[in-house]
């Protein structure tokens, strides 16, 4: 009967089946959804797309408060190299030994009297929050904010109650509020796998948005990779070539890792071909704030100064202007 011809035509299209059949492979689904750009994201994000959005920061979304990042030229590591060099030779190759808590342990009054002194005074209390970070702000507002993940210690995201401090896990301390910093080799808080926990095991997060971050620091990278399959993956880096190794991408069979009960690999996946088939990507290299300001003028904003054009989606308002108090 015909149910039973349509029962052996939908056996036959399994590939084990096939196979045994001696019948060739059937072609594999071509992708329907055009490809993700910059302007189709946008869009998206405006008409209210995605409504459980994670975003994970670095220094890059800080820059524009005056505060250095930690790679670049003239950045944090680098200065120091400049600074400490001299006297230990081992940070001219690896400056991040000096903020791991081995070399705390080991050189305690250099620590207490020079390094933490020093990042302290990287004008943190005087930096106001950025584009990027008011960003953030309106995709709270707009009930669309699951977590914002942050490896910046300069608490710019909760500054000016832009953010609830439910609503941010500073993965690495806080030195604005006076408290300490998570070093290199320390355990991250154990808020961050709680958070993790809710936010990736108990909820469907259907898009997260890398912001300003190399991704070169365990277990922070592996954060982008915990997105489930279907969703949407954005990274906004001023140098993308900085984001798509880490020490794990050489690294066989010893890159994955457990979070919040979830496994994940601690390397990029961005350039892999089973990130294509496992998510809808869009990698944009450009400063943070500049990508922002685009955003704004797209979805009626005009430019970074802008003023509200009228153009907002019914139930969704537009977004407050990067220079706009709130």
């Amino acid at each position: 009967d015909l149910q039973s011809v349509k029962s052996l035509e939908d056996h036959r299209r399994g590939r084990r089946h096939r196979r045994a059949a001696g019948l060739p492979p059937l072609p594999r689904p071509v992708a329907t959804e055009p490809p993700l750009d910059e302007a189709l994201f946008f869009a998206l994000l405006a008409a209210g797309a995605y409504r459980r959005i994670v975003v994970c920061t670095g220094a890059g979304v800080s820059c524009s408060a005056g505060i250095p990042d930690f790679r670049s030229e003239g950045g944090l590591l680098g200065e120091i190299r400049s600074r400490w060099g001299g006297r230990f030779p081992a940070a001219r190759v690896e400056p991040e030994l000096l903020l791991s808590r081995a070399f705390v342990n080991e050189h305690s009054q250099v620590w207490a009297e020079e390094i933490l002194p020093w990042l302290r005074q990287q004008k943190f209390d005087e930096a106001q929050p950025t584009p990027t970070h008011r960003f953030c702000h309106w995709l709270a507002q707009q009930g669309w904010l699951q977590r914002v993940y942050t490896q910046n210690v300069d608490s710019l995201h909760t500054a000016e109650g832009l953010l609830a401090p439910e609503l941010v896990v500073e993965c690495h301390g806080a030195l604005r509020k006076g408290s300490d910093v998570v070093l290199y080799g320390d355990p991250l808080p154990a808020r961050f796998v709680a958070c993790v926990r809710t936010d990736f095991v108990k909820s469907a997060v259907d898009c997260v948005i890398v912001l300003g971050t190399s991704l070169q620091v365990a277990p922070f990278c592996a954060l982008p990779n915990l997105a489930p399959h279907g969703a949407t993956r954005v990274l906004v880096n001023q140098s993308l070539s900085d984001c798509v190794t880490n020490f794990w991408s050489a690294q066989k069979g010893g890159s994955g890792i457990k979070l919040g009960g979830r496994a994940a690999t601690l390397r990029p996946m961005w350039h892999e071909r089973r990130a294509a088939r496992r998510w809808r990507q869009l990698l944009v290299e450009d400063a943070c704030d500049a990508w922002v300001d685009r955003l704004w003028a797209a979805v009626g904003r005009q430019g970074k100064a802008g003023l509200v054009q009228g153009r907002e989606t019914p139930g969704h308002p537009s977004p407050p202007s990067p220079t706009s108090s709130f």
